[in-house]
């Protein structure tokens, strides 16, 4: 489970504030909402993609995460966050599952 308190996001205006969100193990999340609200935003804080405010609490399975820690954050991703970008990062020829198969084998991980 992914839990993330005093979320903070900010850019020419508050987008998110002292917000939090709960991640279950094996359940799908989705974020809905109009362009320019914070959807990417959050999901680059979920998948630990950019620098987090220092007040942000990062929880995954009860293992607190340090978001000012790029070296642990990269390990925590490598290990355990599989991302696909919205910009087109796959490559075409290939079929989805040969694009996380090939992605995952580069991360030492095999998808059945």
């Amino acid at each position: 489970m992914i839990e993330i308190n005093h979320i903070y996001i900010r850019y020419t205006r508050v987008l998110l504030e002292d917000t939090q969100i709960t991640i279950p193990d094996n359940k799908m999340v989705s974020l809905i909402g109009e362009s320019g609200i914070g959807k990417t935003s959050l999901l680059y804080l979920i998948g630990l993609l950019n620098r987090a405010d220092s007040r942000v609490d990062y929880v995954f399975n009860h293992h607190s995460i340090d978001l000012t820690n790029d070296k642990e954050k990269a390990n925590f991703r490598r290990q355990y966050i599989g991302y696909v970008f919205q910009e087109n990062n796959i490559f075409e020829y290939m079929t989805i599952k040969d694009n996380f198969e090939w992605l995952a084998n580069l991360s030492g991980k095999n998808i059945e």
